[in-house]
């Protein structure tokens, strides 16, 4: 309870740091608003997953390494460029052919469901970065997942933050009520340019400050 109360009460800033590239990339795909609970649901999914992934090697390693300053620099570096690299890769993509695993087993899907599979996938791997980024939150819940007495409650923890944070994510996919004007989808692709190249950039200085 501890860690879903702990989600609740940072949920905004979580979603301040989500919001910048994930809601600019609903507004872009301009899907209704079932597609968009539905490309929601597998955002949460990729991010449930990051979170899942902290809880398991947490509880293994049973060591403060995940604390250590390099470590984070290391997790939050890579999560930018990763980001970057998947805002680029759906803007470069959005009329071109199918993505590179479809490619790979390609077995005469029609385009519509190869798009979607790309769209999904997108979203999955921006949910896994956004749930990798060590925040301060994050922290707290290291220290108890560290302290748990089983690798359930390891990851009973990081669900119940999961849980809490998740709510503030609800109202994104209503964005498609606005961004049905062709206007409303280039400011957004404008947008999906700007941050892919931020994150990029400041992914790449945190990575090389660090390795210094």
């Amino acid at each position: 309870m501890q860690a879903f109360l702990l989600g609740l009460s940072n949920g905004t800033s979580c979603l301040s740091s989500c919001g910048p590239y994930i809601i600019p990339y609903f507004m872009f795909k301009q899907e209704n608003l079932k597609k968009n609970y539905i490309g929601l649901m597998f955002f949460l999914v990729g991010r449930y997953a990051g979170y899942m992934l902290f809880a398991v090697l947490v509880f293994i390693v049973k060591d403060k390494v995940f604390l250590s300053p390099w470590v984070r620099t290391m997790c939050l570096g890579i999560s930018y460029c990763v980001i970057s690299s998947i805002l680029l890769y759906s803007l470069w993509t959005k009329k071109k052919s199918t993505c590179l695993l479809m490619k790979i087993g390609r077995m005469g899907y029609p385009k519509e469901v190869e798009q979607g599979t790309r769209h999904y996938l997108n979203l999955i791997g921006l949910g896994v970065m956004t749930g990798i980024n060590i925040c301060p939150p994050f922290i707290l819940l290291i220290l108890d997942a560290i302290n748990a007495k089983g690798i359930m409650q390891s990851i009973l923890i990081f669900s119940m933050f999961f849980m809490g944070t998740s709510l503030f994510f609800l109202p994104i996919p209503f964005v498609s009520l606005f961004s049905n004007k062709e206007k409303m989808k280039i400011i957004s692709k404008q947008i999906m340019w700007i941050v892919a190249i931020y994150y990029l950039i400041k992914g790449m200085l945190v990575l090389i400050g660090g390795a210094l």
